[in-house]
């Protein structure tokens, strides 16, 4: 569910940022002609789609570290930068900053 309330959120604001860049040019006067704005709303609409890829790929990251494989890479590179921290002098050795996230393949029961 909350998936689908990020997606819409991102996707509106989105929508509005290339929405508002190409209504600012109309209105600040850098595209008057017709051709002009023809180019601005294509511009404006590669912008938009660009940072809904991109948004949507955050969306896709968040879901796929929580799951399987990702999730045991994710415990294994913690891993070693907590180790690394406690030996450099950095971290003290501390259970509570822990993760005791199970890293058996969780596909099957997600």
């Amino acid at each position: 569910m909350i998936q689908i309330v990020y997606a819409v959120g991102v996707l509106a604001c989105v929508f509005h940022l290339a929405n508002g860049l190409w209504t600012m040019g109309i209105t600040w006067g850098v595209w008057t002609s017709p051709r002009a704005q023809a180019w601005a709303l294509k511009l404006c609409a590669v912008i938009g789609l660009g940072l809904a890829a991109v948004s949507m790929s955050a969306l896709y990251g968040m879901w796929a570290v929580g799951r399987g494989e990702a999730l045991s890479r994710a415990v294994e590179v913690e891993n070693r930068m907590y180790q690394t921290r406690i030996e450099t002098g950095e971290l003290q050795p501390n259970e509570l900053k822990r993760s005791h996230v199970e890293t058996r393949d969780q596909s099957t029961t997600n």
